[in-house]
Formats: C-alpha cells, sequence, structure tokens
C-alpha cells in the first residue's frame, strides 16, 4: 500500500491542488482576536476563509519537502499556501455569481476517472479511501469538495474561454505566420486549426479576465498578527 501512495503521491497532489494563478495579490488590514480552529485566516472580497482550512493545506505542502523545513521556508509555504486560499475562494466567488454548479454525479465521474484511484483500469475505493485517510489526513467528504471546487473552476475557466470564435479571415492570418511546415500541416486540418488557435484565444482572454479579477480584489490577512500575538 506505502509503495502505492509513494508511487502516486506527486499525481494526486496535482490533481488535488490544479489552479490557474491569479498573480500579485496584495494582502491589507489585520485585527486582533482569540484564535480557534474556525477563526478567521484570510477575509476575501468579505468572505473568511478559516485557519482549519490554512492548516489543512499547509500541513499538506509540509508532507511534500524533504527534510527539515527552515523558518524561512515555512514562511514561504505559509505564503503560497495563503496565496493559493485566496485564488480559490476567488474564484468560487465568481463560479457563484455565474450561478455555476458542480453535481455530485461530475465529481464522482473525477474521482473515479483517475488514474491513481484505479487497479486494473477501475475505480478501487479501497486505493481511494486509504489515499485521504493515510495521506491527505482528511475526511472523504472534505476531499470530495475540494474536487467539486476544481470542478466548478473548470467550468468557470472553460465558459470565460468559450467566448472566443474564430472567423475565416483570423484562421488564415494565423497560418500565414506560421512556418512552413506547420502551416501545410494546420491547412490540411481546418479543425485542428480552429482548435488550436482558439486555445492560444481562449488562454489570453482567462488571462486578462484573472487579471480583472485579481485587480478588485480586496483581502485582509490576519495570520501576521496571530504571529504578533503568540510572540
Amino acid at each position: 500500500m506505502m509503495k502505492w501512495l509513494r508511487k502516486h503521491n506527486r499525481e494526486i497532489m496535482i490533481f488535488t491542488f490544479c489552479t490557474f494563478i491569479l498573480g500579485g495579490v496584495v494582502f491589507t488590514g489585520v485585527q486582533s482576536f482569540a484564535v480557534t480552529p474556525f477563526s478567521a485566516v484570510l477575509v476575501v472580497n468579505g468572505e473568511k476563509v478559516t485557519y482549519k482550512r490554512f492548516e489543512t493545506l499547509l500541513q499538506r505542502r509540509l508532507q511534500q519537502q524533504e527534510g527539515a523545513v527552515s523558518d524561512e521556508k515555512l514562511k514561504s509555504l505559509q505564503t503560497s499556501t495563503l496565496q493559493e486560499l485566496v485564488q480559490e475562494t476567488a474564484l468560487m466567488q465568481e463560479a457563484k455569481r455565474y450561478g455555476l454548479q458542480a453535481t455530485d454525479a461530475e465529481v464522482a465521474a473525477t474521482l473515479q476517472g483517475a488514474p491513481a484511484f484505479q487497479r486494473d483500469g477501475r475505480f478501487d475505493q479501497g486505493l481511494y479511501l486509504n489515499y485521504v485517510a493515510q495521506v491527505l489526513h482528511v475526511s472523504p467528504a472534505a476531499f470530495e469538495e475540494e474536487q467539486r471546487k476544481n470542478v466548478l473552476r473548470q467550468k468557470l475557466l472553460m465558459l470565460i474561454s468559450s467566448t472566443v470564435k474564430v472567423s475565416e479571415d483570423e484562421a488564415l492570418r494565423y497560418l500565414s505566420r506560421l512556418p512552413e511546415k506547420e502551416r501545410q500541416e494546420l491547412g490540411k486540418d481546418p479543425q485542428k486549426l480552429r482548435s488550436t488557435i482558439s486555445q492560444e484565444q481562449g488562454n489570453a482572454v482567462v488571462q486578462a479576465w484573472l487579471q480583472q479579477i485579481n485587480s478588485k480584489l480586496k483581502v485582509e490577512n490576519r495570520l501576521d498578527r496571530w504571529g504578533k500575538q503568540n510572540s
């Protein structure tokens, strides 16, 4: 069992934390209060993120480290964990604004389709439950809620990128800029050509949209104040 866990640990960590980056988030403002697992470590656009959620993700990052973790490295991991939580919260707020939902069936399909949870090409519940309990140290319900957020994130980004429409003129201009070999290859496959252009333009649209979201973020980081209170 542990051999399987070591083999698939990185794959599932990527599966768990797959996300787009909101860059340059500025943490502002702190307040004084008693710390509990359900205290807010962050407030993102008025929505609280609990210390329990922060600690769960931080411990998961620490598990991926080899050897002792220095104070400097711990500080870096804390910052990246806070950044990830800001990203997650902001995107979930946008998904809600667009009225998007992730059904139980969609979450189940995501889990059952993950190769790391399969044996002989089929989903193995024992592998899944053992990994969640022994490696992630969370309940299946908590892990599945994370996957629900991943499904919502994918739906949201697909919705934003779906605004891209490739015209015939755009396709021809795109072809004209390619090296001869690529131009001939894509020129023979109009569907692949349009798909390639759509993907590139879709990525650009998503990045511009993320920058717009980032520019409007209001984030309060309370972790620093906790450290001062406990010192």
